[in-house]
């Protein structure tokens, strides 16, 4: 049986910038995305901001990295709506201005406040943020959508009853 929910999750890899970012944020995960089924292709895909804005087959993103570490949820609440909306910015770059500002957060404390805001450039958890607010999802709203990281993600799916943890058999 097909499982045509809608994923959200984060996870890291063995890659330099991966291992920057834990190291960052302190956290496990270095990286969050979304996934859902497609009814015109008949595949699971994910969407994500990586280089850049991208929407791939899940069983080939599984299998570029099959080291990865997944914590996979799925949702109560259907996000397509979000998924919709956010699939606009597909092919934008990756916001590595912000990932510089968290950087800088870290060494010089939270009194440094971000500048700028990209309306067309996300983060990883920035996206599925965007999304869960397009979507009304409970708790997004309290969320910082540019300086929430891959962990913070991670806890609130934990906390939140709108979030069931997924248990993927091979």
């Amino acid at each position: 049986m097909i499982d045509k929910r809608i994923w959200v999750g984060a996870s890291t890899t063995a890659t330099w910038l991966a291992w920057i970012i834990r190291w960052f944020t302190g956290q496990k995960p270095s990286h969050a995305w979304i996934s859902y089924w497609d009814e015109t292709l008949q595949m699971r895909m994910v969407m994500e901001a990586e280089a850049r804005m991208r929407v791939v087959p899940w069983d080939w993103w599984v299998e570029a990295d099959p080291g990865k570490r997944m914590w996979v949820y799925t949702c109560k609440i259907d996000l397509m709506t979000g998924i919709r909306e956010y699939a606009k910015l597909i092919g934008t770059k990756y916001d590595y201005k912000n990932l510089i500002w968290h950087a800088l957060k870290r060494f010089l404390g939270t009194w440094l406040r971000r500048p700028w805001r990209s309306p067309t450039k996300v983060l990883c958890s920035e996206l599925l943020i965007r999304i869960f607010r397009y979507d009304k999802v409970p708790g997004s709203e309290d969320m910082d959508a540019e300086a929430s990281t891959p962990g913070d993600l991670v806890e609130y799916w934990n906390k939140s009853w709108v979030f069931e943890k997924k248990e993927l058999t091979p």
